[in-house]
């Protein structure tokens, strides 16, 4: 026999009509959550401290890559690449690092007024008041003041205060405006500082005392610093809660960057000025004596002046004496650059070479390598890369670099030992020559030769330090803040309340629209007619509405009802399917207890008794009788003391108030009901009816959970599986087909009831004539049903806009 399901795995349409009823059918729902949600986003903002994020940015001063090698110290201290930090090369990422560290965001912390923060204390929120607390703390400078303790203030008058600190203190206070406290481990004055205070206001405050650790870490963290893409601008921004205090950083901090790099770019210049000084003031003693010394002997001696011949041989001794003082300096300086390099230190304060006249191109390459060097390995210090192979490598360079320039200065220090015996060689010949120049000329020749060397060298040092204050004075910082940050031109990131208002509008929504879309994913019950005829082949007879009424049988009270006429179209649809007047004996089943099988089997043979059909209903559910109920409350006798032989025919077939209609109540319950449906004397029964009724309405027990539907279904001229809207499962379906593929029973087809009363199941949208909802009825309970409108069929369905739209 062919197979009735198509395939009731296979993906069903999605039916968006029922969707959108679902949608607008929850509306209180939607409405309720996105009301609540609203109030919590609403709720979220006021509590939530607002954050504002400033801006600055920084221009950073280019510089030249390599070294300038022209004479002069201007040159030398611009372009070597040492760290007087007037002229490194400054890379832009070497200089984030710097302006986030923790020495120089410390330095900024204590020259701003962040040792003590004040707040006032809200109802939802406790605003800090920066430079605006009506009250001034003064801390006890000898007292340590815990930090992090909150410290409540509540102003009284113009004169005192109320002063708390909760536990573990517990003080509690009250005190004069400048009145000193110090207790515990605080120490401290209150002064009123907003003279037109409003004494009447109910605003509290409380202050606590800041760990300068703690802030430093936490602006560390906080302080954002990018580079502007193909470019040496630095973009800074931090966030916090009062958009003045954090200008207020941004701004001074920049500014101390500025000082700091100026700072050190004048460090080289302030190492060279202090070598100098300390030449000057060894040179000022021996010239303040030489010049003594002369003083006196022309004094004394009564000379002035020397001979021609001492004039030359002085003019030859003082140049070269001039020289043998330079090329000293030089030795000295050598002296000083050894040491350095022995002692490895910081090679961006080396003094500048060009200070002693040295242009040697080899040690001022040397130099720059050093200083190259450094920097590189300053910058992965400062990245945290001590201990990895990069580090190593640099290290290992650097000390390459410091060999070759010891190598470099023993050259030059022997160099400068040749020139200094070669001075000294031909200066002994010029000595000679003096001393054959009388006595008292001679001494006032090497006098006059000392005072003039001490004066030449005086002189040279005081242009080089005159040189080095001109350097001072022109020294520009290598950055400059473009603009100042402003708090006009903060941007507040927190709370987001357009974005806060927006999600709780789509939560709002989408809560419980997931709810309704969830529970209709898990909710596997027949909703309509689709729900059947896409998962089998089997017709599906008719659909009968719910049932408003508190009565069993609503066709009889209201004949024009939307139900009866439901039923009207089942009878005619049977007529077209039983066909021949000897095809009369309609049988109807279901699933389970539950789903109306009893009450389509009463309104079905009332309307076709009402057709004036003879009509004769028959109660085959001998496990759990239930049509007394409907018309006689008595089952003394029935079917089942028929079947034993108790009864006669005519005793058991009663009339009814209902003209043509006959019942066959079930009678009392037998140990045995599924032995005597399949009785000969069933059969008996069955043929002897069918001589006197029209029609024999069979109501048989659910066929899925006993086996007394199919022993009478091969008797039954039309087999209805009946079948209830959020009741019986689709995959109840799948049941419906494999009785009729293992049966093959007669015209078989399948009857949907109590379309319209989904509501209890998240829909709610009617079918047909816009049936209600509410019905339902179990086995044993007899029926039940909520309201009582019935349309007529002159009146115009009342259904809303939502099922006039979509659902026509």
């Amino acid at each position: 026999m062919e197979n009735p399901a198509e395939n009731p795995f296979q993906e069903q349409p999605v039916d968006y009509r029922k969707y959108i009823y679902l949608v607008v059918s929850n509306w209180y729902w939607i409405l309720l959550s996105v009301m609540i949600c609203l109030a919590v986003a609403y709720y979220i903002n006021r509590k939530t401290m607002p954050v504002y994020v400033v801006n600055s940015s920084l221009i950073l001063k280019e510089q030249n890559s390599s070294m300038n090698m022209q004479s002069g110290i201007e040159n030398v201290l611009q372009d070597m690449g040492w760290r007087g930090k007037s002229t490194a090369r400054r890379f832009v990422e070497i200089e984030i690092p710097v302006l986030k560290s923790y020495s120089l965001i410390l330095s900024t912390l204590q020259q701003l007024p962040f040792d003590i923060s004040y707040y006032s204390i809200g109802k939802l929120k406790s605003p800090e008041l920066y430079l605006t607390a009506p009250f001034k703390v003064v801390k006890d400078s000898n007292v340590f003041n815990q930090p992090g303790v909150d410290i409540f203030i509540s102003i009284i008058d113009q004169k005192t205060y109320r002063l708390r600190i909760d536990e573990p203190y517990n003080i509690s206070r009250k005190l004069f405006f400048g009145e000193n406290f110090k207790e515990s481990n605080f120490g401290f004055k209150v002064f009123l500082s907003d003279e037109n205070f409003d004494f009447k206001s109910k605003i509290d405050y409380y202050f606590k005392f800041n760990n300068y650790e703690e802030l430093t870490v936490g602006y560390m963290n906080s302080l954002n610093v990018t580079q502007r893409e193909k470019t040496i601008i630095l973009d800074l921004s931090i966030s916090g809660n009062n958009a003045f205090k954090e200008c207020d950083f941004l701004n001074t901090h920049i500014q101390n960057y500025i000082d700091h790099t100026l700072s050190e770019k004048n460090n080289g210049l302030l190492l060279t000025e202090k070598f100098v000084d300390e030449q000057l003031l060894s040179i000022q003693d021996s010239l303040k004596q030489s010049e003594k010394d002369l003083t006196d002997f022309q004094l004394t001696n009564k000379i002035s002046d020397v001979s021609g011949e001492g004039s030359r041989i002085f003019e030859l001794l003082k140049s070269m004496q001039t020289d043998k003082a330079i090329i000293s300096l030089k030795k000295q300086y050598f002296t000083y650059l050894k040491d350095y390099l022995n002692e490895k230190n910081k090679f961006e304060e080396i003094i500048a070479p060009s200070v002693m006249g040295i242009e040697d191109p080899l040690l001022l390459k040397s130099l720059e390598e050093l200083t190259s060097l450094y920097q590189e390995k300053s910058k992965l210090s400062m990245y945290g890369k001590n201990v990895s192979p990069a580090m190593k490598e640099k290290e290992k360079a650097l000390e390459d670099a410091i060999n070759r320039g010891k190598e470099g200065l023993r050259n030059l220090e022997q160099l400068t030992n040749i020139q200094l015996e070669d001075i000294n060689r031909r200066s002994q010949l010029f000595e000679n020559e003096l001393m054959a120049l009388p006595i008292t000329e001679r001494k006032l020749l090497n006098l006059k030769r000392s005072y003039t060397l001490s004066d030449n060298i005086y002189n040279y040092l005081l242009q080089k330090k005159a040189e080095l204050g001109l350097l001072k004075a022109g020294t520009s910082p290598d950055a400059k803040q473009i603009d100042l940050a402003r708090a006009s031109f903060a941007r507040q990131t927190a709370p987001q309340k357009k974005k806060n208002y927006t999600t709780a509008l789509l939560i709002g929504i989408l809560i419980p629209l997931g709810a309704v879309f969830l529970k209709d994913m898990m909710n596997d019950k027949i909703f309509d007619k689709k729900d059947i005829e896409t998962r089998t082949k089997i017709p599906v007879v008719g659909v009968i509405s719910h049932n408003h009424r508190k009565n069993d049988i609503p066709l009889v009270e209201s004949p024009n009802s939307v139900i009866a006429e439901t039923f009207r179209t089942l009878r005619t649809n049977l007529q077209y399917m039983l066909g021949g007047a000897d095809r009369k004996v309609i049988s109807l089943t279901s699933t389970m207890s539950g789903e109306g099988k009893t009450f389509c089997s009463v309104n079905l043979a009332a309307i076709i008794a009402m057709n004036d059909k003879k009509t004769l209903l028959v109660g085959l559910d001998m496990r759990k009788p239930k049509l007394h109920h409907i018309f006689f409350n008595d089952n003394k006798i029935g079917l089942s003391t028929f079947l034993i032989g108790h009864s006669k025919i005519e005793d058991i077939v009663q009339s009814t108030s209902i003209k043509n209609l006959y019942v066959t109540v079930s009678g009392p319950i037998p140990p045995n009901p599924a032995e005597l449906i399949e009785s000969k004397r069933m059969l008996d029964f069955l043929e002897s009816v069918k001589k006197d009724f029209d029609y024999i309405i069979l109501d048989t027990p659910p066929a899925a959970v006993v086996t007394d539907a199919m022993l009478l279904a091969q008797q039954a001229d039309t087999n209805i599986f009946v079948t209830r809207q959020g009741v019986t499962s689709k995959h109840s379906v799948e049941f419906i087909n494999e009785l009729y593929s293992k049966h093959g029973l007669k015209n078989f087809c399948v009857l949907l009831n109590d379309m319209g009363s989904s509501k209890r199941y998240g829909y709610g949208y009617s079918y047909g004539y816009g049936y209600g909802y509410g019905y339902g009825y179990g086995y044993g309970y007899g029926y039940k049903s909520n309201g009582n409108n019935y349309y007529n069929e002159d009146e115009t369905p009342k259904r809303n806009w939502v099922e006039r739209m979509f659902f026509v």
